[in-house]
């Protein structure tokens, strides 16, 4: 179901990002991700988004914030993350 694979999927990016951020570890557009973090968990913990077309559109809405938590190429998970992301932006 899209619904539930899209919004453990950005959970595990809010959580990544967090862990990232705790660890010391800083980005260029560290603000933007804060931002991006804190924009997509508002949503998803007030809207439950539980349709396939209701997190479809939520995911094509929010798609800058989503790819602004997406890790650096130098992390050890990414090509996991991209496989993930690109079929989910895919489906």
């Amino acid at each position: 179901m899209y619904a539930t694979e899209a919004r453990v999927f950005i959970r595990k990016l809010i959580r990544m990002q967090q862990v990232i951020e705790q660890k010391g570890y800083r980005r260029n557009d560290q603000q933007a991700v804060r931002k991006s973090r804190e924009h997509l968990k508002l949503y998803l913990d007030y809207y439950r988004y539980d349709k396939d077309d209701q997190m479809r559109s939520f995911w094509e809405r929010n798609q800058e914030h989503i790819r602004t938590l997406l890790p650096a190429d130098t992390h050890p998970g990414f090509a996991n993350i991209m496989d993930q992301y690109m079929k989910l932006k895919t489906d």
